[in-house]
């Protein structure tokens, strides 16, 4: 996936003008730390990529740690931010090339 960094460092190359908006996002990772849920391993194996269940215990542990020292509770949930953003890059006309 395309890092907002790597986007705006390409657009600003091509010397294009753009409005970038930051915004709050988060997922709930509550289902992680519950054994055996169904939920947090697809989560898990989202996080990694791959099968949750190849991961050695130490592995899984510090995954857990690093989402824990991530998360804010609020209401029941266990929510990690995510970064976002939308990037608004208007139609334009630099030497002489066409950008939409």
């Amino acid at each position: 996936m395309l890092q907002m960094e790597k986007m705006q460092t390409i657009v600003e190359e091509l010397g294009l003008s753009y409005e970038l908006v930051n915004y709050p996002e988060y997922m709930d990772v509550r289902l992680c730390f519950e054994e055996n849920s169904h939920g947090g391993k697809a989560l898990m194996d989202f996080f990694c990529q791959a099968d949750s269940n190849l991961l050695s215990r130490e592995q899984r542990e510090e995954i857990l740690y690093l989402l824990a020292s991530k998360v804010t509770q609020q209401d029941g949930r266990k929510l990690v931010p995510i970064p976002a953003a939308t990037m608004m890059i208007p139609k334009q006309i630099i030497n002489d090339k066409y950008y939409t």
